[in-house]
């Protein structure tokens, strides 16, 4: 295992496969709870959730009919590009969920939509990130070489979202009005409101994750197809 990780093409293709998904790890791993701070109940979002489920089982099936190529690679690349759009869209539709008093029958099916498009684009990259893998895999050594680069790529996206979630918070810029004791919210949004004051957020950490993000996956696009 040792030295198919010291292999230079197989560092190669694990370090393009990180920068690409760990530019999408703010936006994977902060969606949900972004949309939950922002008024939108469990309920409406594990509504939606499902609704996706029967699209996440079908998608594969109907997008391998076009990923069976024999260049994987270039179908993945090709997948960054919609992704970036959907992830755009994403951020549009959190950013009016800060600013909308309710949420109305548009909001969801928009972000359904939206959802279903990002999904198709992600879901795209997965199954030819998957068929490349098993087309290079030693047959020799069954599936640890497979199974090694798969763990290798699936931490390329954990370990990222586990930082996101621990930055997010670091990057966020918000003041306590109202209050002639608290000053502050990071950590303290509690204290905050029990000295009588509101929090008023001046950068969300979430759109400067997001943007900082979206600049890699551009980045890593254009790697990604020296590396193709």
């Amino acid at each position: 295992m040792m030295k198919i990780i010291k292999l230079k093409s197989v560092l190669i293709y694990i370090g393009c496969i990180f920068v690409i998904k760990a530019s999408f790890a703010p936006l994977d791993s902060l969606t949900g709870l972004k949309l939950l701070e922002a008024g939108l109940t469990k309920d409406s979002l594990v509504t939606l959730s499902a609704l996706l489920i029967p699209l996440q089982i079908l998608l594969p099936l109907i997008i391998t009919k076009y990923t069976n190529s024999q260049f994987p690679l270039i179908t993945y690349v090709s997948g960054v590009l919609p992704r970036i759009l959907g992830a755009l869209l994403i951020t549009l539709l959190v950013f009016y969920a800060f600013s909308a008093s309710e949420f109305g029958a548009m909001f969801y099916i928009a972000g359904l939509i939206i959802q279903i498009l990002y999904s198709a684009a992600a879901t795209m990259m997965f199954v030819s990130q998957m068929m490349f893998n098993a087309r290079v895999s030693d047959v020799k050594m069954g599936g640890t070489y497979m199974t090694l680069l798969n763990t290798m790529i699936n931490l390329s996206g954990t370990l990222p979202q586990t930082l996101s979630l621990l930055a997010v918070d670091r990057l966020t810029t918000s003041t306590c009005v109202g209050s002639d004791t608290v000053t502050s919210c990071y950590m303290d949004k509690e204290t905050c409101t029990a000295s009588g004051g509101t929090c008023s957020t001046e950068t969300d950490g979430f759109f400067v994750l997001v943007t900082i993000g979206m600049c890699c996956a551009l980045s890593g696009n254009g790697n990604s197809q020296k590396c193709t």
